[in-house]
């Protein structure tokens, strides 16, 4: 396999909570998601994305299936091997696709070259704080 030879799947899956979650834009006891593997080199880099509604913005988990099956084939021949080309390269993605592409890549990135991403990046370690928390809403 030379360097630019990839391999990649994508699969639904469905995150059921073990909570309903409560947000001002509604409840969800269940998302579906797209599971993106990038596979090079015998390491496998995992994307993940799923659909959303803003009320402004929305893209169904099926728009972002279609949107990758169709991007996903030229990837190969695209330079994904140099992470300065990723802007570029994911540019013409929605947000949500971009950021499978995205994720899976600096997985495989960290995966091949056996590092941990927070290294690569040049991060300390000892500064890096959990940044995502949802609050859901009292019934």
């Amino acid at each position: 396999m030379g360097w630019l030879a990839m391999r990649w799947s994508l699969r639904r899956f469905t995150l059921t909570k073990q909570v309903p979650l409560t947000i001002s834009r509604g409840t969800t006891a269940a998302v579906e998601h797209l599971l993106l593997e990038l596979e090079h080199g015998g390491q496998i880099g995992r994307g993940e994305t799923g659909g959303f509604d803003t009320g402004q913005r929305a893209f169904s988990t099926a728009q972002l299936e279609q949107e990758l099956m169709g991007w996903l084939p030229q990837l190969e021949a695209a330079g994904w091997q140099e992470p300065a080309h990723w802007p570029a390269l994911l540019a013409p993605l929605s947000a949500p696709a971009r950021c499978a592409v995205d994720l899976a890549l600096h997985d495989l990135w960290g995966q091949l070259l056996g590092q941990p991403l927070w290294r690569l990046w040049g991060l300390d370690l000892r500064g890096c704080q959990p940044t995502s928390v949802t609050l859901g809403l009292a019934p």
